[in-house]
C-alpha cells in the first residue's frame, strides 16, 4: 500500500508539473550503504538521470538506479548442520574484530552480511553556477525512494550464500544532498562527476514505520555522460 501510493504522488507530481526536459544520461559508480559505519562496505550504483534545461540557476532532476545496499556485519547463532559444513567453517578466515555469541551444543555463531538491492527514485533540486563556458558547479537536495528487489545473507563465517525475500526488507526513504561538476565536451554532450549522501528519514523520525534494521547514512561518488536535447550554454 506505501508503495502503490507514492507511485500515485509521482505520477500525479509529473502529470500537474509537466516540467521541461533538457538533458538526459547515464551514470554509476561506488555506492557506501553505511559511511558511518566502520565495518561499510563498497558496492555499486547505475542510473539514468533527466534533467531540466540548464537555462537558469534552479532546475530538477529525476533520477531511476539499481543500487546495491545492506547493513553493517552482524553476528547470531546459526544451525549446527553437517560434517561437511563444518570443514568449510574450518576453511574460512578467522574474525576477532567483531564479538558473536558464543557457541551452544546446537548452534554455531556465524559473522553475517546482508546484502539489500534496490531500485531508487529521486526527485531532487538543484542550484546551478557556470564558470565560463563549459563548466558548471551544481549543488543537489532532494528526497529519494528505494524499492528493495533483492536480499541475500553472506556468511562470512561459513562462506556460503542463501537469499532472503525481498518483501521483509523496508523501502529505503532518504534526504539525498550532494555536490557536481559538468564539463561540456561539445555542443550537445557533457561529463560531469557528483557526490552525494543520504540521510534515511527512519532515522530522523520522518519515516516511522520499519519491519527490519535501518540502513545507515549511505554516500555515493558517480561519473557519467549527459545529451542535452537543446542549445543551452552553462548557467552563469
Amino acid at each position: 500500500m506505501e508503495k502503490l501510493a507514492v507511485l500515485v504522488v509521482m505520477g500525479v507530481f509529473g502529470a500537474v508539473l509537466q516540467p521541461p526536459i533538457g538533458e538526459a544520461g547515464f551514470s554509476a559508480g561506488p555506492y557506501w550503504p553505511d559511511i558511518t559505519s566502520r565495518q561499510s562496505q563498497t558496492r555499486m550504483a547505475v542510473g539514468l538521470t533527466a534533467r531540466t534545461p540548464a537555462d537558469g540557476r534552479l532546475g530538477l532532476e529525476f533520477g531511476l538506479r539499481y543500487k546495491q545496499g545492506g547493513i553493517p556485519l552482524t553476528c547470531g547463532l546459526r544451525p549446527r548442520e553437517s560434517p561437511g559444513t563444518l570443514a568449510a567453517q574450518r576453511r574460512a578466515p578467522a574474525r576477532a574484530d567483531s564479538p558473536c555469541p558464543p557457541d551452544t551444543e546446537t548452534h554455531q555463531a556465524e559473522d553475517r552480511q546482508h546484502n539489500h538491492d534496490f531500485i531508487d527514485f529521486a526527485v531532487l533540486g538543484q542550484v546551478r553556477y557556470g564558470v565560463g563556458d563549459h563548466l558548471t558547479l551544481r549543488l543537489t537536495a532532494g528526497p529519494t525512494w528505494g524499492i528493495p528487489v533483492k536480499c541475500s545473507r553472506d556468511s562470512l563465517t561459513f562462506g556460503d550464500r542463501q537469499n532472503c525475500s525481498a518483501s521483509r526488507v523496508d523501502t529505503d526513504w532518504r534526504f539525498v544532498t550532494g555536490a557536481g561538476v559538468s564539463l561540456a565536451v561539445s555542443s550537445r554532450l557533457s561529463a560531469s562527476v557528483d557526490y552525494r549522501f543520504g540521510i534515511n528519514l527512519r532515522e530522523l523520525g520522518l519515516v516511522t514505520t520499519s519491519t527490519g534494521p535501518i540502513h545507515g547514512i549511505a554516500g555515493s561518488l558517480t561519473g557519467g555522460l549527459s545529451y542535452r536535447f537543446g542549445g543551452e550554454q552553462a548557467v552563469r
